[in-house]
Parts: C-alpha cells; structure tokens; sequence
C-alpha cells in the first residue's frame, strides 16, 4: 500500500476528495468491482485513529490489502482512475511492466525447474491418448 491522496489534512479526508475532486461514495463490494475498471479509480479512506490516510486501490491485489479485517473504520470513494494516478503519482505503465517481468520470472523458474527435476506440479497433467 503506498499510493495516497493529500489533503492537507488529519481527517475529513472523504468529504474533502468528494467535494474537491468529484469522488463518490460506495460500498465495499463496489469497490471490489470498481477496482477491475479501467476508467474508475477506487480510494480507501481508513481511519488510523490520530489521522486518516486516503489510499488508492489501483489493483485486486491493493485492494486486498486495503480490505483485510481489522478494526479500523474504512469509506471507499469511487473516482475518475486518470486523476488519481496524477494526484498520487501512480504510473499505470509502470505497474503493467513490473507485472509482465513478475509474470515473466515464474514462467522462468518454472521451467527451470522442469526441466531440473521432471514434471512441476504447476504444469498441466499431461493428455493420454
């Protein structure tokens, strides 16, 4: 997690975005959806209690991360993806390369070790005829 919207301020965050930047607040199970959107971007306010932080949720993955159970009250707004990444700085094509090299090294290492050891639990089993 670690791109965040600043407001300025400790808390109010969610009204703020809301009002300054035409956000919208939805549920939970929007945002789970809303986060595969290319044009919408998802925001979690969480309340850490002494200050709020306003963090974009710009895959599954993040939002996962966003998401998981603890106390801490949590708003989701729903927002325009374009504007979010500038007022955050996230780079959509640079998220999209570090996950085609990922992608790319586990397909490595799983040749790697197919052919190192025989057959990999990851491969799919082999058709009889």
């Amino acid at each position: 997690m670690g791109y965040y919207i600043e407001t300025g301020t400790l808390h109010e965050k969610a009204e703020i975005i809301k009002k300054k930047y035409g956000a919208k607040l939805i549920t939970r199970e929007e945002a789970a959806e809303l986060v595969k959107d290319p044009l919408n971007g998802v925001v979690c306010i969480m309340d850490n209690g002494a200050f709020e932080a306003a963090g974009f949720a710009f895959n599954e993955s993040e939002f996962a991360a966003f998401a998981r159970p603890d106390p801490r009250p949590r708003q989701w707004l729903r927002m325009n993806r374009k504007r979010l990444c500038e007022l955050t700085g996230f780079r959509e094509q640079a998220a999209i390369d570090w996950a085609k090299y990922q992608r790319n090294q586990f397909e490595v290492q799983r040749r790697l070790s197919r052919d190192s050891k025989g057959p990999n639990k990851l491969d799919p089993p082999e058709k009889s005829e």
